[in-house]
């Protein structure tokens, strides 16, 4: 039995469940954003295809400085709705509903659809790890203009 098949759809459904979970609790501080490193790779990547190219690339330090440094004004909340699992090629996509909130005031400022695509790989200890990921959104420029990498529209 090749390793692959050891990771059934339950084993990557749980791996992306505790991935959203941590996501949502610690993505948003300098303090807790290394337990995602549970989660990533260390040659992880992320592509968000906004309506401008061109698209951010981020490595994983680069992705984890993104996340904590937009989370200083805004904190953004995951929530899977469906997800395709293909434990033959090891990719995962999800279509999320995405809340994004004023850290000071906890208003909703964002509320949109998206979908995600990861790529995983199975560790030397037989654990599951995140390698790419690939993130397409309904209102790309809203979330852009909201994390600053565009200037907002008049």
């Amino acid at each position: 039995m090749s390793a692959k098949q050891n990771f059934n759809y339950k084993k990557i459904e749980d791996f992306m469940h505790a991935y959203y979970e941590c996501y949502n609790h610690n993505a948003h501080d300098a303090e807790t954003i290394c337990k995602l490193d549970d989660y990533y790779s260390d040659d992880f990547q992320s592509i968000a295809y906004f309506g401008v190219p061109p698209y951010p690339q981020f490595d994983r330090a680069h992705w984890k400085g993104f996340l904590v440094e937009g989370s200083k004004k805004v904190i953004e909340i995951l929530n899977p709705l469906e997800k395709a699992i293909d434990n033959d090629f090891m990719r995962v996509t999800t279509r999320l509903d995405l809340k994004y909130y004023d850290r000071p005031t906890n208003d909703l400022l964002l509320d949109i659809d998206g979908v995600a695509m990861y790529d995983l790989r199975i560790k030397q200890n037989n654990e599951l790890e995140l390698t790419h990921l690939h993130f397409f959104c309904s209102n790309p420029m809203g979330l852009a203009q909201l994390y600053g990498l565009v200037p907002p529209q008049p």
